[in-house]
């Protein structure tokens, strides 16, 4: 039966020798399994349907070479995460270890490989890639849940509007003066204080999923409703659904990408999602 709890590596290498050797290597780690496959092609179908860990791929392969399967695997959206090694006998210089990190690989080493060198090598690697996944699944639950807090501040200032609207009409009603002054008090107090307690926390949430996001923006000399709007561009949203949220027309916040394009001084081929992205 098989062991889920084990950490999968594939080994990829059409010489038979340097499988096998790599294969002793690494089952000395009871915590491994070792999956094989002897060309680049059936690397990838492997990948596909394994999904292993972690990938140790020879260089120089037949049909499909190990950089060219690096590719196609840094390509793929389901795979473009798993960490690759690259080994080779044949390439040696650092310009070809620069080729390989390049290409996506996140290791380069020669042949023949020492056994410590190698554990210690995919031990740190193995490591550094739960830790990238942990970050990026708390990232991932930290953007659903400042979705979710930013539709509840929606539904919650739509209710707001309502109330609003109904103290309002009560007040151009016949109503006593007393009961008009109370009904002042009440509006003043739901618009000022439900609008400072709103911002403040949607920037608590933004500055927690990106920190130092709006400290960045801070030198463009940004409005509340322009730093919102780019806190909604950072996490991916659409115009349309920007506009839902923002309680305006689709138009309106097509022009304000635009004015803030030209605020934050991007050209026309500049792209304002990627320019957010990589605040």
């Amino acid at each position: 039966m098989e062991d889920i709890s084990k950490t999968k590596i594939l080994i990829v290498d059409d010489d038979v020798f340097t499988i096998r050797l790599l294969t002793e290597i690494l089952v000395s780690n009871p915590d491994y399994e070792i999956l094989t496959a002897s060309t680049g092609s059936s690397a990838i179908d492997v990948v596909l349907r394994e999904m292993p860990s972690l990938i140790i791929m020879d260089w120089q392969m037949p049909e499909i070479s190990g950089i060219e399967a690096t590719i196609l695997l840094k390509q793929n959206l389901q795979t473009k995460d798993i960490p690759i090694i690259l080994i080779s006998g044949v390439t040696s210089s650092s310009e070809d270890a620069g080729k390989a990190i390049f290409t996506g690989a996140i290791d380069f080493m020669r042949k023949p490989v020492e056994k410590a060198e190698l554990l210690a090598r995919v031990s740190s690697i193995l490591q550094l890639s739960k830790a990238y996944i942990r970050i990026k699944e708390q990232n991932f639950l930290l953007q659903e849940q400042l979705t979710t807090k930013m539709l509840d501040i929606q539904q919650f200032e739509s209710m707001r509007d309502n109330i609003l609207k109904g103290l309002n009409s009560i007040k151009e009603s016949d109503a006593q003066e007393d009961t008009k002054q109370m009904i002042n008090i009440i509006e003043s107090y739901i618009s000022g204080r439900n609008t400072k307690i709103n911002w403040d926390g949607f920037k608590t949430q933004v500055d927690t999923l990106f920190p130092d996001f709006f400290k960045k923006l801070s030198k463009k000399q940004l409005t509340n409703y322009e730093l919102q709007l780019c806190a909604y561009i950072r996490l991916n949203m659409n115009s349309k659904q920007i506009s839902n949220l923002m309680y305006t027309s689709l138009n309106t916040i097509n022009i304000a990408r635009k004015r803030l394009k030209k605020k934050l001084g991007l050209g026309a081929g500049e792209s304002l999602q990627i320019f957010l992205q990589n605040i």
